[in-house]
């Protein structure tokens, strides 16, 4: 199998063997195929620590879907959106360290979904959550805006794609690039509604929720931008 059909399969462990056989590898270098053999010693702690922490901030996010979203309160009802941006985050935040290192499609699907749907996605919904007075106002041109941001980067992205024609490998590494940067501008923008929405309201409910959406926003967003970076820097050092 070429390096190109590796690249391109969705699950790359499928093709790799069993766990204690050694992978078969040909190298092509001036001419000569040079035939080795890689043998898989276990995964140390180290790279086992992200697939944990990926576990538990995709469990937060889940759980954090399920208080907002799902849960009926008497001073507020269940909220269908914030269920389905926060399990939905929840599940990518769960698939995306398998995909770094099994599926580079899935991978690239994952990240375009986090920059082109989530980002402006968790920008909107706290324009409208939890509900207030104000946020009524707002609802019509928010939407006007999500759906502007949505067609404007799906349309950036197809046209970086038809126009630049990179590799899958070449546009997974691109985005990777793009999506701490995306993540950043999503949840400064949360917070910076938030906190405006904090201090206009009087209502103790609501400004409890605030404080919940916060605290779960803050720190599903920098540790999720740590495990982004770790490997970014590893990359450059190397």
């Amino acid at each position: 199998m070429r390096y190109g059909d590796v690249v391109t399969h969705w699950n790359i462990l499928r093709i790799v063997g069993p766990r204690d056989m050694p992978i078969p590898v040909v190298v092509e270098r001036d001419g000569n195929l040079i035939t080795l053999a890689m043998v898989r010693s276990p995964p140390p702690a180290s790279f086992q620590a992200p697939k944990l922490v990926s576990a538990l901030l995709a469990f937060i996010c889940v759980l954090t879907g399920w208080l907002l979203g799902v849960v009926r309160r008497h001073e507020v009802g269940a909220a269908p959106l914030v269920a389905l941006f926060w399990i939905m985050l929840g599940g990518l935040v769960g698939m995306y360290q398998f995909a770094r290192f099994a599926s580079p499609p899935l991978l690239a699907i994952i990240q375009c979904v986090f920059i082109i749907v989530l980002a402006p996605l968790g920008v909107y919904i706290h324009l409208l959550f939890p509900p207030r007075p104000a946020a009524l106002t707002v609802a019509r041109r928010a939407r006007l805006l999500l759906i502007t941001a949505w067609l404007t980067l799906a349309l950036l992205f197809a046209g970086v794609v038809m126009i630049g024609r990179p590799s899958l490998v070449e546009f997974v590494v691109a985005t990777a690039r793009i999506l701490p940067l995306a993540f950043c501008v999503a949840f400064v923008g949360s917070g910076i509604v938030l906190a405006q929405a904090y201090r206009r309201t009087i209502i103790t409910h609501v400004r409890r929720q605030i404080r919940l959406i916060a605290s779960a926003c803050l720190f599903v967003g920098m540790v999720w931008l740590v495990l982004l970076a770790v490997p970014l820097a590893g990359a450059t050092c190397r």
